[in-house]
């Protein structure tokens, strides 16, 4: 399969410096500042896989020791080096997060790979990858594209939407997929880890919400839902964290 690299499309302005997307941004931020916190052990070796241009960094960059930055596009790359490649901590990875790359065996604390796996259907090969790069006892924290979303659920009963109850990825486009998650937390099983926690978050990905609402709103009162509703996996967004053993 040949992956999408945003050829001819400026991801950064076009997507997300677009003001319909500022809570999606500030959402994952304040998501992934936790898990950190949580997680992420003092002056530890991170990877963000599927960096893009860097978009998060700025929330992992005071707490590691060592970043990599990993992404298929190499403009994208290119754009995450301009701000960050000053920053002799920085490591620059462009591939294929699907083959071995050249991060040593056991070498990070934490991969963290958020928006990226919707461009994978063979994201199991990852997996295994990403299990290999971690120390025992590291952590994988990355994003589920949820097919079986609530709007998705609506729009299968009134005949606009396959069944997004069903195994099978829920193809949006070339290179776009949704997946059901026990389908994709089995598979990371399968490569070894251990499932820590899930997370559903982004309950107002809503246009007229988010037109009308501000932002650091709609986060604060998406923190709550993910407490109250977290179990439910009626969002497009999960979040999940899994640990290798140790």
């Amino acid at each position: 399969m040949t992956l999408s690299d945003y050829t001819g499309y400026d991801y950064r302005k076009d997507f997300w410096q677009r003001s319909d997307r500022r809570y999606e941004d500030l959402l994952e931020q304040d998501t992934m500042g936790r898990f950190f916190v949580r997680y992420f052990p003092k002056n530890g070796e991170v990877m963000d896989l599927g960096c893009g241009f860097g978009r998060l960094t700025a929330v992992y960059a005071p707490l590691a020791s060592r970043i990599v930055l990993f992404d298929y596009a190499q403009h994208l790359l290119d754009q995450a080096k301009e701000t960050w490649g000053g920053d002799s901590r920085f490591e620059f990875l462009q591939g294929d997060a699907r083959v071995a790359s050249t991060v040593a065996d056991g070498r990070l604390d934490m991969v963290m790979s958020i928006r990226t796996l919707h461009h994978l259907p063979d994201y199991g090969r990852v997996f295994f990858q990403v299990f290999r790069v971690l120390k025992p006892g590291g952590v994988f924290v990355f994003e589920i594209p949820n097919k079986r979303h609530i709007l998705n659920v609506f729009r299968f009963f009134l005949g606009k939407q396959q069944n997004p109850f069903t195994s099978e990825p829920l193809q949006l486009g070339d290179a776009f997929f949704n997946y059901h998650p026990t389908e994709v937390l089995a598979a990371l099983e399968s490569a070894g880890f251990v499932i820590q926690e899930t997370v559903s978050l982004s309950f107002f990905r809503i246009g007229l919400l988010k037109r009308f609402v501000s932002p650091k709103i709609l986060v604060t009162m998406d923190r709550v839902l993910q407490v109250v509703l977290g179990w439910a996996w009626i969002t497009p967004s999960l979040y999940c964290v899994a640990k290798k053993p140790a």
